[in-house]
C-alpha cells in the first residue's frame, strides 16, 4: 500500500514538472541553467603596465592600449607601436551548498579551466594631428563544468529515500573584438577619439539533467533518468564603439573620459532527449531557442598626477551596466526552476574604483618601472529575487550575488634601447589570479 502511495505521488510530480514545462513561454535571452552562473567578462583594460596600476589608465592611455582603454590617448604616441600580450588566468572554483532541512539539500558547483591565450594584438600610427590603430582582443576565453543536485525526501517516514534532481554541464565559449581606432587633436592638448568594433562569438555548451529515484521498491531505482538535455553550437557577430576624450591642461596633471559599447549576441540553443515530459519542454518553450549574450557598456572618468617627474599617479571610476545582460533574461531551465517559468533573477549595475601608482629609476642606463594597484571587482553574477523568497524547489540563496572582491596588482617594465619594451603583471584576488606578459615595440 505504502509502496502504491509513493508511486502515486512520483506520478503527481511527473504531471506538475510536464505542466510546468508545457506552460513555459519562450526563451529569449541567457538563461538561468548553471553553466552561465559565473559567466566572467574581461572588462579590464588590455596591457601589463595598465594592469599594474591597476587598471587605472583611463588618464595615463599612452600606449597602443588607447584603442580600448581611452581611443583619445593615441594621440599620446610619438612613434608606430606595434603591441602584442599573453594573459594567464587561473579562476578559482566556485560552489553553493543549501541545507534545507532534514537530508533535503541544494548543492552546486563551478570548475573553471585554466587559460592562457594571446589576449591583445596592436598597431597604432600617429601622424601630426591624427593617429589611426588596428587592434585585437579577446573579451571572453572562458572554460568550465559546473554540476547541480536537489535532494528531497520522497517518503516522509522514510527519510533516507530521496527523490534527486540534478544537471551537469560545459561550456566553452570566446568572444574576439576586432577594433579600428582613430583619434585627432582638436586643441594643442585636447585630443578626442574613437573605435569601431566588431565582436565575434563561438560558444560551444551542454547540459543535461535528470532525476533519479533512489526508493529500493522503484522499479528504476537508483538509474538517473534523462529529464532533459539542452546544448548550444553556434557562432555569431555584432558591432559596437568606443568614444573617449582626452585632456592635458597642465603638465603634471591629465583627465580622461570613456564610453565603451557592449556587444549583443543570438545565439540558438536546443532542447532535446525530453522524452520523458513526451516532448512537453522543447514544444512549450520552442527548440531551438533564441538565447542572448550581452556584453555590458561601461563608462568612466580618469585622473593621473606626476608630483615627480618619476612617479605617476593615478586613478579612476567606472560604471559598469551589468543589467544589459538581463535583457530580456527569463528564468524556467535550470532544473531547480523548471517548475516556475516566471522565477525572477536580477543583477545591479556596478560602480568600480581603480587606482595605480607607478615609480620610473634607472638601473644603470637602461630605465625600468616598478607599478602597484588595487580595484573593486562588484557583484556581476545574476542571482534570484523571487518576490516571496521561494520558487519551485529554489529559494533566494539557492541563487546568490558575489561578494565585492578587492584585487591587488603589481607589475614591472624595461625599456631596451627606446624602441623595445617588456611588461609583466600579476592580478591577485580572492576569485582569480591573472598574470600578463605584453611587449611593444616602437618603429
Amino acid at each position: 500500500m505504502e509502496h502504491s502511495s509513493r508511486r502515486s505521488r512520483t506520478w503527481w510530480l511527473v504531471l506538475f514538472l510536464f505542466a510546468g514545462a508545457a506552460a513555459a513561454s519562450p526563451l529569449f535571452a541567457l538563461t538561468d541553467e548553471e553553466i552561465f552562473r559565473d559567466f566572467r567578462f574581461n572588462l579590464s583594460n588590455p596591457g601589463a603596465r595598465s594592469l599594474g596600476l591597476g587598471g587605472a589608465f583611463i588618464a595615463v592611455a599612452d600606449d597602443a592600449t588607447a584603442s580600448l582603454a581611452n581611443p583619445a590617448g593615441l594621440m599620446l604616441l610619438a612613434r608606430p607601436e606595434f603591441f602584442t600580450e599573453i594573459r594567464y588566468s587561473n579562476v578559482d572554483s566556485s560552489s553553493i551548498e543549501q541545507n534545507l532541512g532534514g537530508s533535503a539539500s541544494i548543492t552546486s558547483s563551478t570548475e573553471p579551466m585554466k587559460s592562457l591565450s594571446p589576449s591583445f594584438l596592436s598597431y597604432v600610427h600617429p601622424f601630426k594631428r591624427f593617429a589611426l590603430g588596428f587592434s585585437r582582443v579577446e573579451l571572453i576565453n572562458t572554460s568550465n563544468v559546473t554540476s547541480n543536485q536537489f535532494a528531497l525526501p520522497f517518503d516522509p517516514n522514510n527519510p533516507s529515500i530521496l527523490f534527486l534532481l540534478g544537471g551537469s554541464g560545459r561550456i566553452e565559449t570566446t568572444v574576439s573584438v576586432w577594433n579600428l581606432s582613430g583619434a585627432v587633436k582638436l586643441l594643442d592638448k585636447l585630443s578626442l577619439g574613437a573605435t569601431a568594433t566588431f565582436g565575434f562569438i563561438d560558444m560551444r555548451a551542454g547540459v543535461s539533467n535528470v532525476f533519479t529515484n533512489t526508493d529500493p521498491n522503484d522499479p528504476v531505482y537508483n538509474i538517473p533518468q534523462t529529464l532533459y538535455d539542452t546544448s548550444i553550437d553556434d557562432t555569431d557577430t555584432d558591432v559596437s564603439f568606443n568614444v573617449g576624450l582626452h585632456w592635458r591642461p597642465f603638465n603634471k596633471i591629465s583627465f580622461g573620459a570613456v564610453y565603451r559599447g557592449g556587444l549583443r549576441f543570438e545565439l540558438e540553443e536546443k532542447i532535446f532527449n525530453d522524452g520523458f515530459f513526451g516532448g512537453g519542454i522543447s514544444a512549450g518553450m520552442g527548440s531551438p531557442l533564441s538565447t542572448t549574450l550581452n556584453t555590458p557598456d561601461s563608462y568612466g572618468a580618469g585622473v593621473s598626477y606626476r608630483p615627480l617627474n618619476a612617479l605617476t599617479l593615478s586613478l579612476d571610476w567606472v560604471h559598469i551596466m551589468y543589467t544589459d545582460i538581463l535583457d530580456g533574461f527569463q528564468g524556467g531551465l535550470n532544473v531547480l526552476t523548471l517548475f516556475d517559468p516566471e522565477a525572477n533573477f536580477t543583477v545591479e549595475d556596478a560602480d568600480e574604483w581603480h587606482f595605480g601608482a607607478e615609480y620610473v629609476f634607472s638601473a644603470g642606463t637602461i630605465p625600468w618601472a616598478a607599478r602597484a594597484g588595487a580595484y573593486s571587482d562588484h557583484n556581476s553574477r545574476i542571482y534570484a529575487d523571487f518576490a516571496n523568497g521561494f520558487s519551485s524547489f529554489s529559494t533566494n540563496d539557492s541563487f546568490p550575488p558575489r561578494d565585492t572582491v578587492t584585487h591587488y596588482t603589481i607589475g614591472t617594465g624595461v625599456v631596451v634601447k627606446e624602441r623595445f619594451q617588456i611588461d609583466a603583471a600579476a592580478d591577485i584576488s580572492e576569485i582569480a589570479n591573472e598574470f600578463v606578459l605584453s611587449t611593444i615595440f616602437r618603429f
